[in-house]
């Protein structure tokens, strides 16, 4: 077993895998998670992260026993409702609890800019143990409400799991179960779910600009794919799944010494994972039929024909396509941009922010974001005011976006401050 330098400099990467192979299995890549997850739940923490609910959408939850841990394995590509989720992280934070959150990226550093604002920040961001992702980027709610119930017809769905293993890790497949019907099992880009999402077409506008790439992650600790793995660790390569797991704080090194027994691990430098991950260090770019695909949506008889024919392209673009993309590689191979700096609002503004970006003016009501590209939904604002005067509603892309009721609003600027 690999011993754990506790004073190494962060990011420590390395390249990981849980030992059990069953595990691994369930999981989207090495199964590591859930062993970070499982430790939490010993020392009586509570473990929050995404999930399915009775109509199958994506929200946070959380968990107080392995059972319950186990509804949040594996990826989900859509954006998850997070809901009230920050303010029962700090309660449980101030009862004394030991809490791990997982989330994306944006989701994490809105949770940390949240309770940075409480009165009692130290004691409780000492108890909480993040953990995000590398993120490719998130798909529109309402894409994935219409894409499953066109799939699912009036068949009673029993399971989802986007990275379904049975033809491999790296050829993973979109799987539906059902009740008592024959599963639909189809591979990434034969699902036309999934091909939209790896060709960026339905990713929220936030994403191809998103403000946590490579050393801005404001977690303890990031998971994603060891894509190329068979290059740099052939011997942890199964096609089961090996997970990229960078290190950021005392707390990250802590919690993986602790689970340290049950997987297997390789130091690797945090340049190779960006090399193998480029979602690690940049930004996804949108599909250039992007705005033409959400144009078309309200209208679409169905959601499925539309994506493949907004993603299809000319027959010299899949020829080109096909020639690029790694045979054993599932990132998608096109033009990324580097993430700008943050989005800093301007606490003088008078305008009212609306859901999806438009605006109207008000005298005393602060401006939350100007355009759709400044907001990644990660409810902060919602989450800190006093007056319970923030709302989050649905843009026509499907989206949620913060929205302030003029009436409840003093103008105090709380949510403005906190935005991350």
């Amino acid at each position: 077993m690999e011993e754990i330098n506790k004073n190494a400099a962060f990011p420590v990467a390395y390249a990981c895998c849980n030992r059990s192979r069953e595990e691994r299995v369930r999981s989207s890549s090495g199964g590591i998670f859930y062993l970070l997850g499982s430790q939490v739940l010993e020392q009586s923490g509570v473990v929050f992260g995404a999930k399915w609910n009775d109509e199958w959408e994506l929200v946070h939850g959380e968990a107080h026993n392995r059972e319950e841990l186990e509804a949040f394995l594996g990826s989900k590509y859509v954006q998850s409702d997070l809901k009230d989720t920050f303010l029962r992280v700090r309660d449980y934070l101030e009862e004394g609890r030991t809490v791990l959150f997982s989330g994306t990226p944006c989701q994490t550093a809105g949770l940390k800019c949240f309770l940075a604002k409480e009165e009692k920040r130290e004691q409780l961001l000492a108890r909480l143990i993040t953990a995000d992702l590398i993120c490719h980027g998130v798909p529109s709610p309402a894409v994935w409400r219409r894409y499953l119930r066109e799939i699912r017809k009036n068949r009673t769905v029993t399971g989802i799991n986007f990275r379904d293993k049975t033809r491999g890790w790296r050829d993973f497949s979109l799987k539906i179960d059902y009740l008592s019907h024959t599963p639909y099992c189809k591979k990434r880009y034969s699902d036309m779910y999934l091909r939209g999402f790896l060709k960026n077409i339905d990713l929220r506008p936030s994403c191809h600009s998103c403000s946590f790439k490579a050393d801005r992650h404001m977690a303890d600790i990031t998971l994603g794919d060891f894509w190329g793995v068979e290059q740099y660790c052939p011997e942890l390569s199964d096609d089961t799944g090996v997970s990229a797991v960078l290190v950021w704080s005392e707390k990250g090194m802590d919690l993986i010494g602790r689970c340290s027994g049950q997987m297997v691990k390789k130091t690797v430098s945090a340049e190779i994972i960006g090399q193998t991950n480029s979602a690690y260090v940049r930004s996804v770019a949108p599909h250039p039929e992007r705005n033409q695909f959400f144009k078309e949506l309200p209208e679409a008889d169905q959601v499925k024909k539309l994506l493949r024919k907004r993603t299809k392209g000319t027959l010299w673009q899949r020829i080109i396509g096909r020639l690029l993309r790694h045979p054993e590689s599932p990132k998608e191979q096109t033009e990324s941009r580097i993430p700008g700096s943050p989005w800093k609002p301007d606490p003088d503004l008078t305008e009212a922010s609306r859901t999806g970006g438009s605006m109207q003016k008000k005298n005393g009501v602060p401006v939350l974001y100007k355009t759709a590209e400044e907001c990644c939904g990660c409810t902060a604002c919602q989450a800190s005011c006093p007056k319970q005067a923030i709302e989050m509603k649905e843009d026509r892309e499907g989206f949620l976006y913060p929205w302030i009721d003029d009436d409840k609003c003093v103008g105090c600027c709380r949510c403005v401050s906190i935005c991350p």
